[in-house]
């Protein structure tokens, strides 16, 4: 999912080709991030509108013990237990 929105942003072959090199450094995502991702959808997409990629990112960055680095700080903000980072 985060992979996805990555190449979303190029703007050209040459940028795409760029995030594709620096993704290739990193993990996929387990069963258990897309059955948590679930989870919050189930809990959250009503009360909060919460989006399903914005659910995946969640549970992947919460499984990992990692922050996530964003411009939309407001659509993680229903997450339990997730760290959010405003991006520069």
């Amino acid at each position: 999912m985060v992979a996805a929105e990555l190449i979303a942003g190029a703007r050209d072959k040459r940028e795409q080709a760029f995030i594709e090199s620096f993704l290739a450094s990193f993990q996929t995502v387990s069963p258990s991030d897309a059955l948590g991702a679930l989870d919050f959808y189930r809990r959250f997409h009503l009360s909060h509108g919460v989006d399903w990629p914005d659910c995946q990112i969640a549970a992947t960055a919460i499984r990992l013990g990692l922050e996530v680095f964003t411009q939309n700080v407001k659509h993680f903000a229903a997450f339990p237990g997730l760290r959010v980072v405003r991006a520069y």
